[in-house]
């Protein structure tokens, strides 16, 4: 160690000199939008899920409609409040289990 400088621990790593905050900002913008795409994506997967869940996995009621209940609800609402990665899961799990083939995620 020289004069009063602490040594820096080996798992830190030091930005490049010459790295400006504004060049990783531009990278991390150029980033957003594939972000972004692959939240529209998980929205319109989840929403397709939903829209299966809610017509074939549910128990018949006293009307002889059927109905999901109240956990496939959960998680359609889920998938409606932009909760993605709670509500994929859970629809993808119910439609299995009721032998319903998922939709292609693209």
């Amino acid at each position: 160690m020289r004069g009063n400088r602490a040594a820096i621990p080996s798992h830190r790593k030091r930005i490049a000199p010459g790295t400006s905050i504004k060049g990783i900002l531009a990278g991390l913008l150029a980033l957003s939008p594939a972000l972004a795409l692959a939240q529209i994506d998980d929205a319109t997967y989840c929403n397709q899920l939903a829209a299966l869940a809610y017509r074939y996995v549910g128990s018949s009621g006293g009307d002889g409609r059927s109905s999901p209940d109240l956990n496939t609800l959960g998680a359609i609402a889920d998938c409606r409040n932009g909760k993605f990665a709670k509500g994929i899961p859970y629809l993808e799990k119910r439609l299995r289990d009721s032998h319903i083939t998922l939709p292609s995620r693209s």
